[in-house]
């Protein structure tokens, strides 16, 4: 029987393998065009479609900036500038060098493809979000750009506050001169990528055109891209609202992880089983780190909390008003009972917004805090403490809270690169007292790269890494051997790995590596395609089995074959076809097409 008016029509195919040349019709192309898997943006093309996954906003340019406070420190102001004298706002500080000027962010340039090529764009989370103007402003960008609602809603609020933050830095910007690969290369901490490339800060306009674009997708809701190619959106387990992707294109699928994570969380379980026996897979934005325990690491950094309160000291916690924080405020209320009498201060232009979206998607968190809602009780803990003024939020340091500050304390305040916002300030105040800490856990942000400014102070500097992203021992030894995708696509370092340090890389057959700007093919395993067919002709159908196989049915058809935007439709054919149908057939001479092009006056040179 015919169950749907669909039919398949089938060709010979042959196995898939992995090519770094020129696709073929049918094919698709992969191209990597970030250079740290950690912040990932991939191109794929269809011969239809053009999609981009995720982009790219690498924060690591900041660290090369002089941090911003509200009062420059006499500290600071003795550094000794470059030896150039018309380079004095390169100050070297700790025996490092930095820019004194107005901070710059690298987003990835597009050098080998235009954004007016691209149909759509697929943000699988927050952080990604955050490069968006970049990529959809004066571009010639006009696809679409997909995401969930607490990924565009949180991606707000780290974009305001990211403007906001820059909006305080009072520096000039400064030329160019330093760019030059002859100057910085005498720096003792010398960029690893060309300064050329960094960008200024979008502005607010910018940023509300770009987000204008964004159009919402629920959890497993499928979106048509172009035609035939059609994606998917699951549930990452990273951040609420941050998800996987599949991307369909008649019979085969291709799967995109980025930025996942297999552990318990405040957020929904991730959703591993769409991505079973896929054809292929691509896998990003793993967790790095060797020996990768987040939940040993975050009970230290309680315990740390604890011994500095202890000493009379207080803590200052550089993380961004999302995702771990909600994590760690649960844990710091249960550490910090109500004989102690600590007081916790939220400190974040949008801290106040960000912490009541953590209540209003309860259908995004996980099912022990979905549970709470219908108890009913607040999904957080942090709600409660808010509520007995044990957790107090502020939008920056001056006005109300350098009046009601009172120490020992907790502080959680951006930025983590301790560039930007009102960590930086803190850290300069406190700086001369051993007795409090600047505790570390975001692992983007490692005090290897962003407390080189800091590194002559009294005040304690902890790194307590919290990744909760897949790792390697988790894919190698959990996720492939379930999911078994029939090819394997992953950045080059995931195959390298790190020297000396097992677990640091993928251990699977067949693997292929994706190097920056390089673009590998994936034939297609299959020459299969799908064909809506008109209601008049499914009610003709009568199939019928045959001796070799009585379950399926065969019959004949009779109509035409339409093809638009890469659709295929099987329509009832006209009474007669006339003559006029062959002229559009047949091949071309180089004389015939002369001659036909000089009859409507188009003459080749």
């Amino acid at each position: 029987m015919v169950n749907s008016a669909y039919a398949e029509m089938q060709f010979k195919y042959r196995h898939p393998t992995v090519m770094s040349v020129r696709p073929l019709p049918n094919h698709m192309q992969l191209t990597c065009m970030a250079w740290t898997p950690s912040r990932p943006c991939m191109v794929m093309r269809f011969p239809n479609a053009t999609i981009m996954l995720d982009c790219a906003l690498d924060m690591a340019s900041l660290s090369h900036f002089t941090p911003f406070m509200y009062s420059m420190s006499e500290r600071l102001k003795r550094c000794n500038s470059y030896p150039s004298s018309n380079l004095h706002y390169i100050k070297q500080i700790c025996g490092k060098h930095f820019v004194e000027a107005m901070p710059e962010m690298h987003p990835v340039p597009m050098c080998s493809m235009s954004m007016d090529q691209v149909d759509a764009i697929l943000i699988s989370n927050w952080n990604s979000l955050l490069a968006l103007p970049f990529y959809t402003e004066g571009t010639g960008f006009t696809g679409r750009v997909f995401a969930s609602e607490p990924t565009l809603q949180y991606g707000t609020l780290m974009m305001e506050e990211l403007m906001e933050y820059f909006e305080r830095v009072t520096n000039d910007k400064s030329d160019d001169v330093w760019k030059d690969p002859g100057v910085y290369a005498d720096f003792l901490n010398p960029p690893m990528r060309s300064p050329l490339e960094w960008r200024e800060m979008y502005s607010e306009e910018t940023m509300k055109k770009a987000l204008d674009r964004v159009k919402v997708v629920a959890f497993t809701q499928s979106v048509t891209i172009d035609g035939n190619v059609k994606a998917t959106s699951y549930c990452s387990g990273y951040a609420i609202g941050s998800c996987n992707w599949i991307i369909t294109k008649d019979t085969e699928k291709f799967g995109y992880i980025s930025d996942s994570s297999n552990r318990s969380l405040h957020t929904r379980a991730v959703d591993w089983k769409p991505f079973k026996d896929l054809d292929t897979l691509a896998v990003t934005s793993l967790c790095t780190l060797k020996d990768n325990n987040p939940e040993k690491n975050a009970m230290s950094l309680i315990g740390a909390v604890v011994e500095t309160i202890k000493l009379q000291g207080s803590v200052i916690l550089p993380i961004n008003p999302c995702g771990l924080m909600f994590d760690l405020l649960d844990l710091l209320a249960k550490a910090l009972d109500s004989a102690m009498d600590i007081p916790i201060y939220v400190i974040s232009p949008v801290a106040k917004r960000a912490l009541a979206f953590a209540n209003v998607y309860p259908e995004w968190l996980s099912d022990t805090h979905q549970e709470r809602v219908y108890m009913p009780e607040e999904p957080f803990r942090h709600h409660q403490m808010m509520d007995s003024r044990k957790i107090k939020v502020y939008d920056n340091i001056y006005g109300d809270f350098s009046r009601e500050l009172r120490t020992p304390c907790v502080i959680i305040t951006g930025h983590p690169s301790l560039r930007l916002g009102d960590a930086p300030h803190l850290i300069e105040m406190w700086g001369a007292d051993p007795r409090n800490a600047v505790i570390i856990s975001d692992p983007e942000y490692p005090p290897t790269e962003v407390y080189g400014p800091f590194e002559e102070l009294k005040i304690r500097c902890l790194y307590y890494p919290v990744d909760c992203r897949v790792d390697f021992w988790q894919l190698n030894n959990n996720i492939l051997p379930e999911l078994k995708p029939v090819v394997l696509v992953v950045p080059d370092p995931y195959i390298r790995g790190q020297q000396d340090q097992p677990n640091t890389c993928i251990d699977y057959n067949p693997i292929t590596p994706l190097r920056q700007e390089e673009t590998v093919t994936i034939p297609s395993k299959t020459r299969k395609r799908k064909i809506r067919i008109h209601p008049e002709i499914a009610a003709q159908l009568k199939p019928r089995g045959f001796a070799a196989n009585t379950e399926r049915g065969v019959c004949s058809l009779k109509g035409v074959l339409n093809c638009y935007d890469n659709e295929y439709q099987l329509v009832p054919a006209p009474s007669s076809l006339t003559s006029a149908r062959p002229a559009f057939t047949g091949r071309h001479t180089v004389e015939t097409l002369t001659k036909n092009l000089s009859v409507s006056s188009v003459f080749i040179l």
